[in-house]
């Protein structure tokens, strides 16, 4: 995987991180149909693929 890829995951999962403590950033989101739930999954299979990938190098 590319090292400017995973950077940029890297602070996508920060998003992920900030929104999930911040309820009213998730109430702004439900507004366009994302949820806590759709965050925590997505967040949680990004951990498993990126620990994954450190295993690899």
């Amino acid at each position: 995987m590319p090292r400017v890829y995973v950077r940029w995951l890297d602070t996508v999962i920060k998003i992920y991180s900030k929104i999930l403590l911040d309820t009213e950033l998730q109430i702004k989101l439900t507004r366009l149909r994302v949820t806590t739930e759709d965050l925590n999954t997505t967040r949680t299979e990004y951990l498993k693929r990126r620990e994954n990938q450190r295993i690899l190098l």
